[in-house]
């Protein structure tokens, strides 16, 4: 089960590494692209929203992690 939260906590801060990239990255471009990245983000964020549950239920050892859930 630890080893399930770890991979839990290793994607969320995928997730989020994700996210910053996207918000920087779609700013300086087409619309077309602009609502790729919007479409992606809303995507990412909902997985955000199940990750937090899960790690709800596992518990978070990681302290950057807990100021999420």
């Amino acid at each position: 089960m630890k080893a399930q939260g770890e991979k839990i906590e290793t994607r969320f801060l995928n997730i989020l590494r994700e996210l910053e990239k996207l918000n920087d990255i779609g700013l300086n471009h087409t619309s077309k692209f602009q609502d790729t990245c919007r479409d992606k983000k809303k995507m990412l964020k909902q997985e955000l929203n199940q990750l937090i549950i899960q790690l709800r239920k596992t518990g978070c050892s990681n302290p950057t992690l807990k100021r999420y859930i």
